[in-house]
């Protein structure tokens, strides 16, 4: 893909900020990050005007709503911003020529798979998943709708340094000395915002299309995340672990996400680093 001139959307969340610097740390000669404030992705009028009068040649599409519980109150508003707006920003990038990244979620699976999941396997059905995964399932269609040569980059259990995480949380719980009741029973990959990031780089190098998968390696339950995140913290406390169902969480989980990641791997030629050795770089910064 051409590199010179790139737009990051949803630029000051937990990925954005993460794509931006990894874009500039490699040289682009110009790189526009706009957050949500800067850049409504669910104006189609707002984001065709910006992107025909900056006309970059990647645009890589961060901005998403991702409060997946309030995603169950406010689907309507989740559907515009990961569905709609997905769709607009992919209409604008094509009309210009622009190659397009998406970022996409495992939360598009309904979580009955025992092995890792392919690029090409089935989603689930809508009434199988939460509001939050049908409207980034909705997001993925419109996408490829609007721009048949896009990217759809999937991922999981994102953490970072911007923006709030499950390890920030569990550390700040931790140090108040509040109880830790964590599900052990959903498996899936951490990933590093600043790894996703990288990757999403390679990508853009590679004049990848179609649909990749992308988090650390290895899998394991939340209980299991939140332990290894004490453990390099230095912090001894008790952690509950109880089920998806004691917890009562309004969003539908998938109680397996485990992502194959066998296409980024044959064509990149880059294997993604474990979880844990990528958590404690995280926990070091």
């Amino acid at each position: 893909m051409r590199c010179e001139k790139v737009l990051i959307t949803g630029a000051t969340g937990l990925l954005g900020s993460a794509v931006v610097e990894a874009f500039r740390m490699r040289g682009c000669s110009e790189i526009i990050g706009r957050g949500r404030h800067e850049l409504d992705i669910t104006d189609e009028e707002q984001v065709r005007d910006f992107i025909d009068g900056f006309r970059p040649d990647l645009i890589v599409n961060c901005a998403a709503y991702t409060r997946v519980d309030d995603c169950e109150t406010g689907e309507a508003y989740a559907h515009r911003v990961n569905g709609d707006g997905a769709g607009y920003v992919a209409r604008a990038a094509r009309a210009c020529n622009a190659e397009l990244i998406h970022v996409s979620t495992d939360y598009v699976f309904n979580g009955h798979a025992n092995a890792p999941i392919r690029e090409d396997s089935p989603p689930g059905l809508p009434e199988h998943l939460s509001a939050y995964g049908r409207s980034k399932l909705r997001g993925e269609q419109c996408v490829r709708e609007a721009h048949p040569d896009a990217v759809v980059i999937r991922t999981a259990w994102l953490f970072g340094r911007e923006g709030t995480s499950f390890p920030k949380a569990i550390l700040n719980r931790a140090r108040e000395g509040l109880p830790l009741r964590v599900v052990n029973d959903q498996v899936g990959s951490p990933t590093y915002a600043k790894d996703l990031a990288d990757a999403i780089w390679e990508l853009a190098q590679y004049r990848a299309k179609g649909t990749y998968h992308f988090t650390n390696r290895g899998s394991c339950t939340w209980h299991d995340l939140a332990g290894e995140v004490l453990r390099h913290a230095g912090i001894i406390a008790n952690i509950e672990a109880v089920t998806s169902e004691e917890l009562g969480r309004p969003a539908r989980r998938p109680k397996y996400s485990v992502l194959d990641m066998s296409r980024f791997i044959t064509e990149t030629g880059s294997t993604p680093r474990p979880w844990q050795d990528a958590l404690e770089e995280f926990l070091r910064t």
